[in-house]
């Protein structure tokens, strides 16, 4: 009897303990600060090594901090995240794994309960990814959606750079004769005409611009009009140096 008294005595510390060991912990030197340039920084390692170690310790390390701290922030770059490793998942020829974990965090953001215009441009570029994995009836269902909430953010942030860079996204893959296309060079060229922000918040997100030059040559590519794209290209060179995706969109235009 004593033996079991003292058993009961010690059972919680014992669990307590167990789960303290067992618990998800992000790696000690792992930071939320420039973690934007570190997942596309992983991503791009990905695409040219075929190796996602680096992108999926990311992963892990994102997915154990939201364990620690239930922020929205941590829910945006988790997304983030997700796009970037659904596109290497799908070029791999994996679309049932990136469609889970498209969904899965599609779930996720609209958790938030007061989204911002950040918050619905990325939905909405995660979004408007996952419509290559469903059946066609339900496009124009997900692009209205995707509509609905870029307006949405833009009257919330007008100039925001993501927000535009993400309703031309959307413009680009839609149908011809569903408008597809007819705002996609109006609103690039209004996110590449504004001014670099002169402080960014390393936590904040900042990405639309490089985006914009890629989206924007390959529409130029698309349309057949070289000399556009070759003094865009110039310029994107020059924002971007030695930059990869641009450099192979770049032998794209010299094979025009």
């Amino acid at each position: 009897m004593k033996n079991i008294l003292i058993l009961l005595i010690l059972l919680p510390q014992v669990l307590f303990a167990k789960n303290k060991t067992h618990s998800i912990q992000p790696e000690p030197s792992f930071k939320l600060e420039g973690i934007q340039d570190s997942i596309y920084s992983a991503f791009l390692e990905t695409v040219v090594s075929n190796n996602d170690t680096k992108l999926n310790a990311l992963g892990k390390n994102l997915k154990a901090l939201s364990k620690q701290r239930d922020l929205d922030i941590v829910s945006y770059w988790r997304t983030y995240h997700a796009y970037y490793t659904a596109l290497y998942l799908v070029n791999t020829g994996r679309e049932d794994e990136a469609e889970d974990l498209v969904d899965d965090h599609i779930d996720l953001m609209e958790d938030i309960k007061n989204p911002t215009a950040e918050d619905l441009a990325l939905t909405s570029l995660i979004r408007s990814f996952s419509i290559q994995f469903k059946a066609m009836f339900r496009a124009p269902f997900i692009s209205g959606r995707v509509g609905r909430d870029l307006d949405k953010a833009l009257t919330m942030a007008p100039n925001n750079p993501r927000v535009l860079y993400v309703k031309a996204n959307s413009n680009y893959y839609t149908p011809g004769q569903f408008g597809g296309g007819s705002q996609v060079e109006s609103l690039l060229t209004d996110v590449l005409s504004q001014p670099d922000p002169k402080i960014q918040n390393p936590v904040l997100p900042s990405w639309g611009k490089r985006e914009s030059y890629e989206l924007l040559l390959q529409w130029y590519i698309r349309k057949k009009e070289k000399e556009k794209a070759e003094l865009l290209l110039e310029e994107a060179l020059a924002d971007f140096p030695g930059h990869y995706r641009i450099q192979l969109i770049g032998k794209q235009i010299k094979d025009m």
